[in-house]
């Protein structure tokens, strides 16, 4: 390779970084999005990126990081040594610090374009970066000025008018650049329209494609979920445009998969229907919110999602149960029984047959009950599944590993037939597990039942307590029943069952303020999730040594995962019923 070619090579390399840094996205006063061509398939802000980065690079998940053993591995590899001696010509022709250079380039505002090519192409790139200081891209270009005149027979270097400066890079992009704003493009049409519309504001934008400003008129674009938040980053995507390249909708009518259609069947069909679909991220103190809005119109979607939605003044999933230590679940609104019955409309063909099997293997278990008819009819709206740490007191001993209680709790439309039907179901299930007992290496149950504050616990025993340190991973399970009110709990511990009780005796909490009632909620605890993987070190620790990590790795590598957890606090992901929006919410301690 001559001198020449290396130079440009690594200018190359340069404006790659920059290209990729700035797929990031952005947020950005003073409209940027004004200054795009009309058309974007998808759109994207990144704002004060560099204060972010600052703030990250300043935190103990920052120091954990670089002090794990993964890091230091990664510093013995030969691609790191090829980015170490990349960063150092960098440094040494830039004359700063390439964190510093990078902070100043991309760490105001930037914003990204994609617009639609022919099938199966890839889409053009508009990148706009603003800079907080206007005398930072001169002292750059001033810089790069050598390497510029170096690989002039692939770089073609023009002025325009108003002191713009265009650059062709080879035909393969076109760069122009003026004051405190930077344009790449990778059509030179693009490339002018964007400075036509920077120099005049005048021209076809994308703001005034009809779903951008659908999307503004009804998704809180510009505002953070609080005042002490920062909005870091905006996406919009044109969803009618991308089911164009999808060669149709996104989503099919009919989904393959019924977990997926039970769980976010209507958000999908809403997402693939609306004209837009927007994320925004807005970072604080607490860490991070996200939150991804639609405006698909449910009653397009008609009578065969009507099972998705509570209707019109009906509250949706309630909050979960207040059980000591929670740490986490899933709780949702679904009007199962009407979801069943329009299982062939809304899932594909092939996946009927499984039904069938599910059927009449539950016909052995209930006889003479039909599942649709007999059944889910006799179910509420509403399923509620919880984890939380149990005791072993039902052992002199502890399994090898140790497992939370799980438990579902299962709203019943008719209580009293509902109760007879799951209790019927259990003690037939518990019968076929205790003929199973000898090859699970445990002792068979005995099914009994307690009076706990006026309601009749029904659980399972052991004749004898099983003991032993290091016990199979059977024995975290013993499986407890019981009815409050309108709620029945099925149990995978006897103490996680009593809790449950405590918590459905006393009056229910609001699950938020929200426009509309959600209908799925969920909720992940790290702390106490954490404290469960400390519990089980030994068992994990094992693991990795016998996928080949040394004693001291595994240790080392246990470490770094339990400090990072104990940082954070929680996570929770919730949709609302109307304009379909998505919150997922992660919180933690910088610090």
């Amino acid at each position: 390779m001559s001198f020449q070619q290396f130079h440009a090579r690594l200018f190359a390399l340069v404006f790659g970084l920059l290209v990729v840094a700035s797929a990031r996205f952005a947020a950005a006063e003073n409209d940027l999005a004004s200054a795009f061509p009309a058309g974007a398939i998808v759109y994207g802000e990144l704002s004060d990126a560099g204060e972010v980065a600052d703030r990250l690079r300043g935190s103990a998940y920052w120091s954990t990081l670089v002090d794990s053993p993964q890091w230091k591995q990664a510093q013995n590899t030969p691609q790191w040594r090829q980015f170490q001696a990349g960063r150092t010509l960098l440094e040494r022709q830039l004359g700063m610090d390439a964190w510093e250079a990078a902070k100043s380039l991309l760490g105001n505002r930037v914003a990204v374009a994609l617009y639609p090519r022919g099938p199966g192409e890839k889409p053009n790139v508009v990148a706009l970066v603003r800079t907080a200081d206007a005398a930072f891209l001169p002292k750059l270009r001033e810089q790069l000025a050598p390497m510029l005149a170096l690989a002039e027979e692939k770089l073609h270097v023009s002025q325009a008018l108003d002191g713009v400066e265009r650059i062709n890079l080879d035909n393969q992009g076109y760069l122009a650049w003026k004051g405190d704003w930077l344009v790449f493009a990778d059509r030179e049409e693009l490339l002018d329209q964007s400075l036509a519309l920077l120099a005049t504001n005048e021209g076809e934008n994308l703001k005034q494609d009809k779903p951008y400003q659908a999307m503004l008129a009804q998704a809180k674009w510009d505002a953070p979920s609080s005042e002490s938040d920062t909005r870091l980053l905006r996406v919009y995507a044109n969803m009618a445009m991308i089911n164009q390249a999808a060669g149709g909708r996104i989503v099919p009518e009919k989904l393959d998969n019924a977990l997926s259609s039970l769980v976010l069947g209507e958000s999908l069909q809403l997402a693939s229907r609306s004209p837009y679909l927007s994320v925004a991220v807005d970072v604080g103190d607490h860490g991070w919110l996200a939150t991804a809005t639609t405006a698909g119109d449910r009653a397009k979607l008609g009578d065969l999602y009507a099972p998705f939605f509570p209707p019109e003044g009906e509250a949706g999933v309630k909050a979960f149960p207040e059980v000591p230590k929670l740490l986490g679940g899933v709780t949702i609104y679904r009007d199962f029984a009407k979801w069943y019955g329009h299982r062939e409309q809304l899932l594909q063909e092939q996946l009927m047959p499984e039904f069938d099997k599910f059927e009449s293997g539950l016909a052995n278990l209930l006889p003479g009950k039909d599942f649709g008819e007999d059944v889910l009819p006799l179910v509420g709206r509403r399923l509620t599944f919880v984890a939380a740490p149990q005791d072993f007191a039902h052992l002199d001993g502890e399994p090898a590993v140790k497992l939370p209680g799980f438990a579902l709790v299962v709203e019943l439309a008719k209580p009293d037939e509902a109760a007879a039907i799951l209790q019927l179901f259990t003690q037939t299930l518990a019968a076929i597990l205790n003929i199973e007992a000898g090859q699970q290496g445990r002792q068979p149950w005995v099914m009994t039942s307690e009076a706990y504050q006026g309601v009749q616990i029904a659980y399972a025993d052991y004749l004898d307590k099983p003991s032993g340190d290091k016990l199979g991973i059977a024995f975290n399970f013993l499986p407890a029943t019981a009815r409050v009110g309108d709620q029945y709990i099925l149990s995978s511990s006897r103490g996680l069952c009593r809790q449950l009780v405590d918590a459905l005796q006393q009056p229910a909490t609001s699950i938020g303020a929200n426009d509309a009632p959600r209908t799925i909620d969920t909720s992940l605890q790290i702390g106490p999730i954490t404290d469960l993987l400390e519990e089980n070190r030994e068992f994990f620790q094992g693991r990795m040594i016998q996928e080949g990590r040394t004693a001291e790795e595994a240790k080392a590598e246990f470490d770094v995962l339990i400090t990072l957890l104990r940082r954070l606090t929680a996570l929770r992901l919730s949709t609302v019923a109307e304009a379909e929006t998505f919150q997922l919410q992660f919180a933690g301690s910088w610090q």
